[in-house]
């Protein structure tokens, strides 16, 4: 005796309504000859048929239909009440098709094969070759684009690859860039009589710009480690302060260095500090309408 299993395979040419249990489970239906659209009717879900499924495969270049028998007996990919599903879009029907099993109350219907052609209600369900989609939203991005991402290390710019900034929302490493405009957030610092603490400007890259405010014009700034081609913007208001580099007696301010040596930046002053190399700060300050070197450090 044969244990061999066999699937029956069924093609319709025109609208057919599934009776059971007239019509196998495990049935394959198809559109083979077809010369239009063909709708199967599903049976009435309840328990006699629970665990049955079918399946439809499209074989003619036809729009096939898989049809609740009453409306929105079919759950479908985000739609729990459907009323069917097909293959309808041009070009997306050849060689795909549609898996529907009961469970008792509902029809549960999904493509296999080629996801992308697959309709509910007559929509597209948003799957394409090629693309994927997030939260029922088809992603646009190319596969070239996505991979703009791939081998990132957060913090640290690499050739033809996105940036993406690390946990201090810093980047490094970047060789050039063209700017259409640049805007810098002020850095509050508060002068102190020995420049510790809110005095000292951190290590905070090459472009800083920093609002000073002292108590009187004694109390001193720190500027920050010298590395070369950092530029420090200071601004300050009613009261002047003092001016020292982190290493005052060898890394120089206009020249002057000396174990305490500062520099005595005015009242309402803007002053622009340069780092020229790893020994030297070179600036100016602009008072009023008067622009002047700072004096060097003493």
């Amino acid at each position: 005796m044969s244990t061999r299993l066999e699937t029956r395979v069924i093609a319709k040419t025109a609208a057919f309504t599934i009776r059971s249990p007239h019509v196998a489970p495990g049935t394959v239906f198809t559109n083979r000859g077809a010369t239009g659209t063909v709708t199967f009717t599903l049976p009435t879900p309840n328990t006699a048929v629970q665990g049955h499924y079918y399946e439809f495969r499209c074989v003619a270049d036809y729009s096939l239909v898989v049809a609740a028998p009453t409306a929105g007996q079919i759950i479908a990919p985000d739609d729990a009440a459907a009323d069917n599903v097909g293959l309808q879009i041009s070009g997306k029907k050849v060689g795909r098709g549609i898996r529907a099993y009961c469970d008792g109350t509902s029809w549960h219907a999904f493509p296999f094969g080629a996801p992308d052609g697959f309709c509910v209600d007559g929509t597209e369900y948003p799957v394409e070759i090629g693309t994927f989609s997030l939260g029922g939203v088809a992603v646009s991005a190319t596969a070239a684009e996505l991979n703009y991402l791939a081998g990132v290390t957060a913090g640290t710019a690499a050739a033809s690859k996105a940036l993406v900034l690390d946990a201090n929302k810093d980047i490094g490493t970047i060789r050039y860039a063209t700017l259409l405009g640049l805007l810098i957030d002020p850095i509050a610092r508060t002068a102190t009589a020995d420049g510790t603490g809110t005095g000292t400007i951190a290590d905070a890259g090459k472009l800083q710009h920093i609002t000073v405010t002292s108590a009187d014009l004694n109390h001193i700034i720190i500027l920050p480690t010298p590395t070369p081609g950092t530029i420090v913007f200071l601004g300050n208001g009613g009261t002047g302060y003092e001016l020292r580099s982190s290493a005052p007696a060898t890394v120089a301010i206009n020249g002057g260095t000396g174990a305490s040596a500062e520099s005595a930046i005015p009242a309402n002053s803007l002053t622009i500090m340069v780092c020229t190399d790893a020994l030297r700060w070179q600036g100016i300050t602009l008072a009023g309408t008067i622009l002047a070197a700072v004096e060097a450090a003493a």
